[in-house]
């Protein structure tokens, strides 16, 4: 039986482990939930089954297979890379990977926290951006030393990465510009054929990023 990805329909903090799945070759049923329109998003779907699935900590995104049963993204990820031999293939890169793991996180949490519960998203847009600069020169600088965020060996957390990167250029698309070397790691990442294929999937171009109570991205949007 194939492991059980489950999530809401959309992107969200659930598309690295998607991308793993894909690109592992990891045959997986996808259990998306839907949210409900406004006002009140009604998020029955998952609730009415959240503690009936045998999870010791109940959230999404959560992933099944077999006896093993496991929340939180990081930690999902991490058991798929340890796998496939995906988390750096020296002490160093180990390291590297943790520390891109953590700072991806760090970004799309903040992301999350400006599209979604904004006051003024669009008033506040630019200064948003120009504080995304540093954070992009800093790991444009490191890409100009390694082709993947973890050095010279792709890892889990370069998943991470393109995904956030993605989602920041999806929301400006202008915003990598600048960043040669980021650029040059995206595409990297989409010529991997199980990832481009995935990319062109129809369930990856038929979700949205957000879930529909935030200010932006709640449909799905043509990739440039």
């Amino acid at each position: 039986m194939a492991p059980i990805l489950g999530y809401w329909n959309v992107r969200g903090i659930a598309e690295p482990i998607r991308y793993l799945m894909a690109y592992t070759g990891t045959k997986c049923e996808y259990c998306d939930y839907v949210t409900g329109d406004a006002p009140d998003y009604d998020k029955s779907g998952w609730l009415s089954v959240k503690e009936t699935l045998g999870l010791p900590f109940p959230n999404l995104p959560y992933y099944i297979d077999g006896d093993v049963k496991l929340t939180q993204t990081t930690a999902i990820i991490r058991h798929i890379a340890r796998k496939h031999n995906l988390c750096g293939t020296s002490e160093e890169e180990m390291m590297r990977t943790d520390v891109i793991a953590a700072e991806a996180v760090d970004f799309i949490n903040g992301f999350i926290k400006f599209t979604y519960f904004s006051p003024d998203m669009e008033g506040g847009r630019e200064a948003y951006l120009n504080s995304c600069k540093v954070f992009l020169q800093r790991h444009s600088d490191f890409l100009s030393t390694y082709p993947y965020f973890t050095g010279d060996h792709l890892s889990f957390a370069d998943f991470m990465m393109y995904e956030i990167l993605d989602q920041l250029r999806t929301f400006e698309p202008l915003a990598l510009n600048p960043f040669q070397n980021i650029k040059d790691f995206m595409a990297r990442i989409e010529r991997i054929p199980a990832i481009k294929e995935f990319l062109e999937s129809e369930y990856f171009r038929n979700r949205p990023i957000s879930n529909k109570m935030a200010q932006w991205g709640t449909k799905p949007i043509p990739r440039q």
